[in-house]
């Protein structure tokens, strides 16, 4: 059994790969190709520490039976015996009363947690590389402390151009007045959430249903139900890097992947 396993979802639909980024830039590297660096980059880092790690990447609802095994990029990431690949096919999705076009970012989250076999669950997104500093820090925690009621987040999330250049940073515990914010550590939530297994409570598959629209907002709805059963925040040393990529796109009447 694993003692760490790290979830990212996604499906290979081309999200972000066109239009400018927030940062008014183009970048050449593909969302596929992300996933494959960073996948590659983040279990490279814990092996270096003489950790064996899991990631479980789920599929949803691949378009045109596209998935994520068949690209080019990801094919050789998924490959890497390390990597759970879970595909979620339309048809479930259906079966729920959903649209199988639309990408559900965290009930996609949900079915990772439910297939990862580690002790500590630690939930990212594929344009998230980690830092040294960041891994070290978790693996004082899985590896050491194993506290039981105890969610982690990172210092900061630390946006980068595709060569890693500096581009702006955002605090994860922000001193602005607002308990979610500065207490709870809501701040691009989605990005790093660390904690075990049994403490994660799952993302309500009752609310953001609708067919069209992108998930909002179930980053740091989870964080709340979590404090408020006596799952409590603690911030980490160190950062995470996010890849700078277009924002999400509207395609033939449904959103594609997470941000």
């Amino acid at each position: 059994m694993y003692k760490l396993s790290i979830v990212i979802v996604g499906r290979d639909d081309g999200y972000g790969d066109d239009q400018l980024t927030p940062y008014n830039a183009t970048t050449p590297d593909t969302f596929c190709f992300r996933m494959k660096r960073t996948i590659e980059n983040n279990i490279k880092l814990f092996k270096d520490l003489g950790h064996d790690i899991q990631y479980v990447v789920v599929d949803w609802s691949p378009i045109d039976e596209k998935t994520l095994d068949k690209n080019e990029y990801t094919s050789l990431a998924l490959k890497n015996e390390n990597v759970k690949h879970v595909i979620v096919p339309p048809s479930s999705i259906e079966e729920r009363g959903w649209n199988p076009k639309n990408f559900y970012e965290y009930y996609a989250k949900n079915v990772g947690i439910r297939n990862s076999d580690g002790e500590y669950v630690l939930i990212t997104n594929p344009d998230i590389m980690f830092t040294k500093e960041i891994v070290e820090s978790i693996c004082n925690v899985v590896f050491g402390k194993n506290e039981d009621k105890i969610y982690y987040r990172p210092y900061s999330r630390i946006d980068v151009s595709n060569d890693l250049e500096h581009l702006a940073e955002g605090i994860s515990f922000i001193q602005n007045g607002l308990f979610q914010d500065q207490t709870l550590g809501t701040p691009a939530a989605g990005d790093f959430l660390l904690s075990r297994k049994e403490n994660f409570v799952g993302y309500n598959e009752n609310i953001d249903t609708n067919p069209t629209k992108q998930q909002t907002s179930m980053d740091g709805n989870i964080l709340f139900t979590m404090y408020s059963q006596g799952i409590y925040p603690c911030q980490l040393e160190g950062s995470i890097l996010h890849l700078d990529h277009a924002k999400p796109h509207q395609k033939e009447g449904y959103l594609d992947s997470n941000p």
